[in-house]
């Protein structure tokens, strides 16, 4: 899953999937429409959690406590003057981390596309400078 998000509200949704054997990987692509006002609350909530650069929390180190087995997200921030990324773990260090977690599992719901089904692959947070 990946969702692409632009400031002008346009929202990018792919879902690739199993049609039912291993060999057909098939990829769904959809454009929805938001209102600005949930971009910005979208962005807005995200933005304190935006590193300089990139920032992985996607391995043991740095992590204190990691479980593998827990999906995760990439989510990255590009405007004109940066091009930032996030790689986190649900897994790392899940009860101090859990606030961060919990804001990016909720970006579907701060967009105003809860109706969207995240697995947890990727999604990428653009805001056109």
């Amino acid at each position: 899953m990946k969702v692409t998000a632009s400031s002008d509200g346009r929202v990018w949704i792919e879902h690739g999937y199993w049609a039912g054997h291993y060999t057909d990987w098939t990829k769904e692509r959809r454009l929805e429409r938001v209102p600005i006002s949930n971009f910005l609350r979208f962005r807005d909530q995200l933005a304190r959690y935006r590193p300089r650069g990139v920032l992985a929390l996607n391995q043991m180190h740095p992590c204190e406590t990691f479980w593998n087995d827990i999906d995760g997200a990439r989510v990255e921030w590009r405007d004109s003057n940066r091009d930032d990324k996030l790689f986190l773990n649900f897994g790392c260090d899940p009860d101090g981390k859990r606030i961060i977690a919990e804001t990016v599992r909720a970006a579907p719901d701060l967009l105003g596309i809860s109706t969207l089904k995240m697995p947890w692959g990727q999604w990428v947070a653009t805001s056109l400078g």
